[in-house]
């Protein structure tokens, strides 16, 4: 992948007369029935976000069970290669390869003269001097359910390692970021050696361990503008005062080296082995590493990504009761004080439901497959939801006492 870009002269050009620490106010004022009608949109949009959140439940305990099962199955049958020597006999068996990695030729990154020999991987890493628009609002309910929303706006330049969109600012006429000239790109060899076997693009990608590839100034001699900075190349007038526009841009290379990979024999190839269970196996890791401890770490990166999902789906199903019960506050808002009652009321319901629901739409994802642990996730969800609403029952207790 490649941006093709000319490597020309920085110019920064003026871009905005503002300075750091720059503020800008703005005050936005809605009535109740446009509040109202806001909320009601947003009502249904909690409708769509939580059948989005139990189907993403739902695919993402498909996902995991089907990736344990796999690995489980991989784990029993994968068999030990020769990675000197093809053995007919393991054509399409989920093998187990140690050996070293190695490339012919080198790696030309396509905008710059910058050359690895022998590098799996050449990765170009771009960062632009740019604005950058950071704003914190304060929202004030009057008397009737409007509101009153004032926001300020604070820009500070920095380094970024994507385009800001300054014409989304607030200010983007003093405030403005030119487009990005270089930006990241990964130079990664068609195919690798490992022995006897070729390891193609699926496979090279999963490697990690990349590495500094530090220039020199004769290195860069050939691009105006352009100068070497603790071993990058920087495009721009005086790195001390970095204007916006400015880039810095260093390199990094993946090599080959010892590594041991898990995948199906096909021919001098190794490919993704389909797994009965439904998964696919393609393993890969550096060094020496026993075919059980590959499983292992995978096995448990599989469990992060679950947990990790669940916690966002759980964020989204919230998200959609609380939309959901939204114009209840919206309605209460005619008097404020009433209105923060009810919204934290509606939060703590909403709350209630997340805790509720989740825990139910995992157990019933894991119904199938299996059934006594579907019961403790649904037995211990009833009883976190038990919990908030016994917290919720003393803390109305406490507030309403008795005459």
């Amino acid at each position: 992948m490649s941006d093709g870009d000319s490597s020309g002269d920085s110019d920064s050009g003026d871009w905005g007369g503002g300075s750091d620490g720059d503020t800008s106010t703005s005050t936005d004022s809605r009535s109740w029935f446009q509040r109202l009608g806001s909320a009601l949109i947003g009502l249904l949009i909690g409708v769509i976000l939580l059948g989005a959140s139990c189907y993403g439940i739902w695919w993402n305990e498909g996902r995991s069970v089907r990736t344990a099962r796999s690995l489980a199955e991989g784990g029993a049958s994968v068999q030990q290669a020769d990675a000197s020597r093809v053995d007919p006999a393991l054509d399409n068996r989920l093998v187990h390869i140690t050996g070293t990695l190695s490339t012919p030729g080198s790696l030309t990154d396509p905008a710059f003269p910058v050359t690895a020999s022998g590098a799996v991987q050449l990765r170009r890493i771009v960062e632009m001097y740019q604005w950058r628009e950071e704003s914190r609002s304060q929202t004030e309910t009057r008397l009737g359910g409007g509101q009153t929303t004032t926001t300020t706006y604070t820009y500070n330049r920095g380094w970024a390692d994507h385009p800001i969109n300054s014409q989304a600012f607030n200010q983007p006429d003093t405030h403005r970021n030119p487009p990005m000239r270089h930006q990241a790109n990964t130079e990664m060899v068609a195919s690798a050696s490992l022995g006897a076997f070729s390891v193609g693009h699926d496979t090279l990608s999963l490697l990690g361990g990349a590495e500094p590839l530090r220039l020199d100034a004769a290195t860069m001699a050939a691009i105006p503008g352009g100068r070497v900075v603790e071993g990058g190349l920087y495009l721009g007038q005086d790195p001390a005062n970095p204007r916006v526009g400015d880039l810095r841009i260093r390199f990094e290379v993946v090599r080959g080296g010892e590594v041991s990979v898990i995948g199906r024999q096909a021919g001098t190839s190794i490919l993704p082995y389909q797994a009965r269970a439904g998964g696919r196996i393609l393993l890969l890791r550096r060094g020496a590493v026993p075919a059980s401890e590959m499983f292992q770490a995978a096995g448990q990166e599989n469990g992060t990504i679950t947990w990790l999902l669940r916690a966002v789906l759980a964020v989204v199903l919230y998200i959609g009761f609380a939309l959901i019960l939204n114009p209840l506050k919206v309605l209460a808002d005619v008097i404020p004080a009433l209105g923060t009652l009810v919204g934290f009321g509606t939060g703590l319901i909403a709350l209630l439901l997340t805790v509720l629901v989740a825990p139910l739409a995992i157990a019933i994802s894991w119904f199938a497959v299996r059934p006594v642990l579907a019961g403790g996730v649904i037995l211990g969800g009833l009883a976190l939801g038990f919990g908030v609403s016994w917290l919720m029952r003393k803390r109305r207790a406490g507030v309403v006492k008795p005459a």
